[in-house]
């Protein structure tokens, strides 16, 4: 696709971080290869890490790309923070745990400058795994599975461009956040969910595109896909009592899982012989199927146990909830 022929159009590339200094610089590296004539700011904004990220920012921050701190950590307060320091027409939002194609912004920004009625648009990713571990392969096959993530369309891919509720990341004209508001920063999961609800309620629509792929490196391990699943439950429920409905449906099952086990139990197990079959099929290998398996399980629990204490504690009026890190 031919780049957009507007020299005068710019953009603000904004990469909240936290802790990632295993992925950072390769991060970076895709972005400032991308191909694109567009005037550009990148904004890194980091949670106050811990590790070497910050040392390892330093070597690109130029004029061109500078480097903030988000005193909060989380990520609402991160992304709130570049979009107030941003000039640009457009704002894109790249997460650090990812690399991407080098038309990928060129691609996006075309679409929503020539698409005024979409508010936010993005490409599926295609998860990989974060090391060689038969763990780390079960993971990132589950995370891009419809046995792990029903039907969402971002991680299970597409052939042509849907309007969608949401997407990963994602290309904003920045005049939607004057329209809209900002990131809700009480929300250190699912953010993204409640401001793109906000979008479809002030007449904008989500795009969905196909062709190009966003490379997310997965979690490594259970213990890290456990904990990301079990906070994305439990702010789920706060999202949709403040959006007044639920954003799908598919969220239901896990908790709903949860809280019948004794009588679901053995259609579950059911489900798993068809999971452990579907990717021995694929993969040829008894331990990455035993490994899907456990990774299933171990986002289906974690998510449905983390949504039922969302709701216990939105049902007793709470509405903040804390959790320990940015990721």
């Amino acid at each position: 696709m031919e780049q957009l022929e507007n020299k005068n159009i710019s953009i603000s590339i904004l990469i909240p971080c936290y802790n990632e200094e295993e992925y950072i610089e390769q991060t970076l590296n895709s972005i400032i290869k991308q191909k694109h004539n567009f005037k550009q700011e990148i904004f890194i904004i980091d949670g106050k890490s811990t590790d070497n990220t910050v040392q390892k920012i330093r070597p690109f921050l130029n004029n061109n790309i500078k480097l903030l701190f988000n005193e909060n950590k989380t990520k609402p307060f991160a992304l709130n923070l570049g979009i107030k320091n941003s000039t640009g027409d457009y704002v894109v939002i790249v997460d650090c745990h990812s690399t991407y194609p080098k038309t990928y912004i060129n691609r996006l920004v075309k679409f929503i400058s020539n698409n005024p009625e979409y508010g936010n648009a993005g490409f599926p990713v295609n998860t990989v795994p974060a090391n060689n571990s038969a763990t780390s392969k079960a993971i990132s096959l589950a995370l891009s599975s419809s046995f792990g993530v029903g039907n969402s369309l971002f991680r299970i891919g597409i052939d042509k461009v849907q309007d969608v509720d949401t997407v990963p990341f994602g290309c904003f004209p920045a005049d939607v956040f004057k329209k809209v508001g900002y990131f809700d920063e009480i929300l250190t999961r699912n953010q993204d969910d409640e401001f793109n609800s906000r979008l479809i309620k002030n007449g904008y629509k989500i795009a969905l595109l196909p062709d190009l792929t966003i490379n997310y490196i997965a979690r490594k391990n259970f213990k890290l896909l456990s904990k990301m699943m079990y906070q994305y439950g439990l702010f789920k429920p706060i999202v949709n009592k403040k959006i007044g409905s639920p954003t799908t449906l598919r969220q239901f099952a896990p908790p709903t899982l949860v809280a019948t086990i004794p009588l679901s139990i053995f259609p579950y197990l059911i489900f798993l012989i068809f999971a452990f079959i579907s990717s021995f099929k694929k993969n040829r290998n008894v331990t990455i199927a035993i490994n899907f398996c456990f990774s299933i399980i171990a986002m289906h629990i974690s998510y449905g146990i983390g949504y039922l204490f969302g709701l216990i504690k939105v049902m007793n009026g709470k509405n903040n909830f804390s959790v320990s890190s940015s990721r």
